[in-house]
């Protein structure tokens, strides 16, 4: 053992799946005060007091087996001389020469109980003053003055977008139809006058339908992407697995080329709106196509784990924590930089002005995943393409 790990400022000790002890450091050694010749080749359960004998064998070590780690977990070590020493510990298990080794890190926490009483005095201090007739009238009187704040708010953002899908609307209508008639007759022109225009004329004719059919098409982008605000879907329960197939099948027959997807973990059922789910993956297979490497297929790979996030985003200070499923999806792409990763979905943006799309694509995954309450982000994938890490809660 090297001397940085001996004195590192935390414990570490190394056994076997029989629970022999095949390392340990000197910071270890001292904070239970043992020699190292101690604990070299016995038995882990020397360390932990009876419960944490009982809790090794039911908990951590069938978790450090099952999983290959186990993160934050509190023991109570037993010192040489009798005294409980707690600590936080994360383990994890490798395979070296054939065997299995489990490398474990503890952290002394001797402040833990003195924090823990501070948290109970707080709540009898909480206790009492809900007791207090002044104090809860008073906390009466500031939650309704929030809630008239919260609904006023809230009215005027339900009127706010009610305005913009109308305008969107009229928008898109009245736009659509002098572009509509502008593509019509520069292909009458076209056609009629073929023999007659110039070269230089008949440019300009093929270049005005282009044009034409650009705005169309950006017009149809842009009122696609508002009218996400104003959705009549209903929540429901969606399967992943089917949205993935019918996105594969959307980015297929869009460009004609066989896209392969290896799912590493299987997706799960969370509770969304199923359409808007299509269209989060749809448009991320859309982007790996879109993007591939002339010289390959595209090809992506999707991963899926589930975790524990915080259900409050835009308010500091207070948490809940609920189940996400956290996916990611990598393609092997020409990916972008670092510094692009938010830049990337802006509306509109784009990074090389020549690349196809409209710059909308990321832009409609961003505000369906908001719409679920949930977040994505995008990195550079190393050694290249990009990687897209979505987390939606499971519920509602």
């Amino acid at each position: 053992m090297d001397d940085l790990l001996d004195t590192a400022p935390c414990g570490f000790v190394s056994f076997l799946d029989d629970g022999t002890i095949s390392a340990v450091n000197r910071t270890l050694t001292e904070l239970l005060g043992y020699d190292r010749d101690d604990l070299l080749g016995k038995h882990v359960e020397r360390l932990l007091t009876v419960a944490g004998r009982i809790f090794y064998q039911t908990h951590f070590f069938p978790l450090v087996k099952l999983h290959g780690k186990a993160e934050e977990i509190f023991l109570t070590l037993r010192a040489r001389d009798g005294e409980d020493v707690p600590v936080l510990a994360n383990a994890v298990r490798r395979e070296e020469s054939g065997t299995a080794v489990s490398h474990c890190v503890v952290i002394p926490v001797h402040q833990r109980r003195k924090y823990e009483d501070e948290i109970l005095a707080a709540r009898r201090q909480a206790e009492e003053a809900l007791a207090s007739n002044a104090d809860l009238i008073q906390a009466r009187h500031d939650l309704e003055r929030h809630t008239r704040e919260l609904d006023r708010k809230v009215s005027r953002l339900e009127q706010r977008n009610a305005e913009l899908v109308r305008f969107s609307t009229i928008l898109s209508h009245d736009l659509r139809e002098p572009i509509r008639k502008l593509s019509v007759f520069a292909g009458i022109l076209r056609q009629e006058n073929k023999d007659v225009l110039t070269p230089m004329g008949a440019r300009a004719v093929e270049t005005i339908g282009a044009e034409a059919l650009r705005l169309d098409t950006l017009i149809r982008g842009l009122y696609g992407y508002v009218s996400l605000d104003a959705t009549d879907e209903q929540l429901q329960e969606v399967d992943l697995t089917d949205v993935l197939q019918a996105a594969q099948a959307n980015a297929a027959a869009a460009y004609g080329v066989k896209l392969l997807i290896t799912v590493a973990d299987g997706l799960p059922v969370v509770e969304g709106y199923r359409r808007q789910l299509e269209q989060l993956f749809t448009q991320l297979l859309d982007n790996a196509v879109k993007f591939r490497r002339p010289e390959q297929a595209p090809r992506v790979r999707i991963t899926c784990r589930e975790v524990q996030e915080n259900s409050f985003r835009a308010t500091e200070g207070r948490y809940r924590y609920v189940d996400h499923a956290r996916i990611t999806i990598e393609d092997e792409g020409i990916g972008f930089e670092e510094r692009y990763g938010a830049y990337i979905f802006e509306a509109l943006r784009k990074i090389d002005p020549k690349t196809p799309g409209l710059g909308l694509g990321l832009a409609i995954c961003k505000k369906v995943v908001e719409h679920h309450y949930g977040s994505i982000r995008a990195e550079p994938r190393p050694g290249g393409g990009s990687r897209f890490i979505v987390s939606l809660p499971m519920r509602q």
